[in-house]
């Protein structure tokens, strides 16, 4: 009867190492849709909480817009005429405007007419009666807050490369016939400070996005 080998014993009996490419299969098909998962949970995470800051900000601004409309009296903006930044009418508004600003931490409070000429505002060099060109921007907010309504514009980059959000509220005035009507809207600009936070938190996902992954 034929005998094997020992050496043909020892190869029968050794077990063949598997194969690279089985294991390379495995880890795609176990772990690249996880990934994948991973990946999408975390785009949208990072969406929806932008959204959702965002918003937030424009409540914010919003609220603080309509705070500051009690400091604006509508004997003071019936008054206000070109040329009159001077006049003691003028001075005292822009500081009631700019103790506000100071104290919510924002970047800019500002008064326009139906127009969206320069009321009052607390940015140095604008005067009465200025077009206010970045809310021209803001048109459809503004038709809204002069129909009566709070608004909040989008976030969005201006052309020198700086981010901007504000936040409108009517002012609210008596006509001739003694109906209540609107008479101006004052905005708040967010501060940069805003903005950074906001990029804080987007970088902060986005790398535990990559942690994760």
């Amino acid at each position: 009867r034929w005998m094997r080998s020992p050496l043909s014993r020892y190869r029968h009996g050794v077990r063949r190492p598997r194969s690279p490419t089985l294991l390379i299969r495995l880890l795609i098909a176990y772990l690249l849709p996880t990934l994948v998962l991973l990946a999408v949970f975390g785009f949208f995470t990072e969406r929806v909480t932008q959204r959702s800051l965002e918003a937030s900000l424009g409540r914010r601004l919003t609220g603080i817009a309509q705070a500051a409309t009690t400091q604006v009296r509508q004997a003071v903006l019936d008054f206000l005429e070109p040329g009159d930044d001077d006049s003691l009418s003028a001075k005292r508004l822009r500081r009631k405007l700019e103790r506000l600003r100071a104290s919510t931490q924002v970047a800019r409070i500002f008064v326009l007419d139906s127009k969206l000429r320069s009321k009052a505002d607390t940015q140095k060099g604008v005067r009465i009666g200025d077009r206010h060109y970045n809310a021209e921007a803001d048109r459809d907010e503004l038709s809204r807050v002069f129909r009566g309504d709070v608004a909040a514009s989008v976030l969005f980059v201006g052309a020198d490369k700086r981010t901007y959000k504000s936040g409108y509220a009517p002012i609210w005035g008596i006509d001739d016939d003694g109906r209540r009507k609107v008479i101006a809207a004052l905005g708040v600009a967010a501060s940069p400070t805003y903005f950074a936070d906001l990029e804080r938190l987007r970088g902060y996902l986005l790398l535990l996005g990559a942690v994760i992954a």
